[in-house]
């Protein structure tokens, strides 16, 4: 991969080059994060840009995953997906709706508006904040795009997959905004 120098980890770090990392006892690698920074920065933000749910699949445990958000209306916590396939569709919406750019400009504007804030590792096991907080053009025009989501990985055979998030959180000054 390209992105495996001081660029990838910049590109990976978000638009101010800031970047935070959790270790335990040094047992995860630059390698792991490497890999969880590709899968959650790079090619999630390929592949929405493309609407390629299919690009994206395989980085899902699809036996043991759900989605939990809070409904940003009422403020009550729900399992918003769970299963793979209600999330695939609802990811795949929110993709779609983006179409009108050209996916060349979705893909800056998503990385310039999101960061891997952190990423934590204890043996095969992840938890990884993503944060968005920008502008980006939306099905009716540009949006402020602002939340927290947390993921949840498990290594299974070498791989890396995600079993779940708690998503469309408020960044951790308050605010929120969701597509």
């Amino acid at each position: 991969s390209p992105y495996l120098g001081c660029e990838w980890l910049c590109a990976w770090a978000g638009h101010d080059g800031r970047r935070t990392r959790s270790r335990a006892r040094g047992q995860n690698t630059v390698t792991d994060e490497q890999l969880i920074g590709e899968m959650l920065y790079e090619r999630d933000i390929a592949a929405f840009a493309a609407a390629d749910w299919s690009a994206v699949e395989g980085d899902f445990a699809p036996d043991a995953f759900v989605g939990y958000s809070m409904d940003v209306a009422t403020g009550t916590w729900q399992i918003a997906f769970p299963d793979l396939a209600g999330y695939g569709q609802d990811w795949l919406r929110q993709a779609r709706a983006m179409q009108g750019t050209e996916p060349d400009q979705i893909v800056e504007q998503l990385r310039s508006i999101s960061r891997i804030a952190d990423v934590s590792i204890r043996g095969d096991r992840a938890l990884v904040r993503k944060e968005f907080d920008g502008d980006a053009n939306g099905p009716d025009g540009l949006v402020h795009l602002c939340w927290t989501t947390y993921y949840f990985l498990s290594r299974t055979s070498g791989r890396w997959q995600i079993t779940g998030f708690v998503g469309y959180l408020p960044t951790p000054d308050g605010r929120l905004s969701v597509l």
